[in-house]
């Protein structure tokens, strides 16, 4: 009897140890296995990331491309509304510096004016014929190295009112070119300067 009570206990001493064994090599298999992608993370972390040097190479370029073309069509936009306005107005003074020499005013039948001071002259005697129609803006944009302009010539005669549309072209900071596009071959500054020389 006490043989087999030694060797029970022996027995369960052993089963005991056993699974203890067992979990402390995967532990240390579990460690063992981590250093190297610890390691490996660490070093990925420490490495100089090239895309931020590049990002800071390149932003500034751009920038200096697109910032002083964006300048430039703001310019041209508000060159096209106080043109407009002082059209509108009469105003021959506040006009002149914004129009070059050799500006053209053009329909899309090819009819043209020419000359900043015989558009002038046209413009007034048009707006004296019409008692005194203005030129509104509905929508105004930049568009590669023109104005596009949407509007209405404003006037109680039927045969002047309605729609009209502009492209505004310029030589630097003055307009070189205005095309105008009338639906319903509608009335036009060049067409009433040809209807004056008939």
């Amino acid at each position: 009897m006490p043989n087999r009570s030694k060797r029970t206990r022996s027995t369960v001493r052993t089963a005991r140890k056993t699974p203890r064994s067992r979990s402390t090599s995967s532990s240390t298999k579990t460690k063992s296995s981590a250093r190297p992608i610890a390691a490996r993370q660490g070093g990925l972390r420490n490495r100089p990331y090239a895309g931020g040097t590049i990002w800071v190479r390149i932003v500034p370029a751009v920038l200096k491309r697109i910032v002083p073309a964006l300048r430039c069509k703001h310019r041209r936009i508000a060159t096209t509304r106080a043109f407009v306005d002082a059209m509108n107005a009469r105003n021959h003074a506040d006009a002149l510096p914004l129009m070059a020499d050799h500006m053209a005013f053009v329909d899309i039948s090819g009819t043209r004016i020419t000359g900043r001071d015989e558009i002038l002259a046209v413009d007034d005697a048009f707006r004296d014929a019409n008692d005194n129609a203005q030129v509104r803006i509905r929508t105004i944009d930049a568009h590669d190295d023109a104005v596009l302009v949407r509007g209405y010539l404003e006037s109680d005669m039927a045969e002047v009112a309605g729609d009209t549309m502009w492209r505004v072209d310029f030589d630097g900071p003055v307009i070189s070119a205005i095309t105008v596009t009338r639906a319903d071959n509608g009335m036009t500054l060049p067409k009433f300067a040809a209807m004056m020389q008939a």
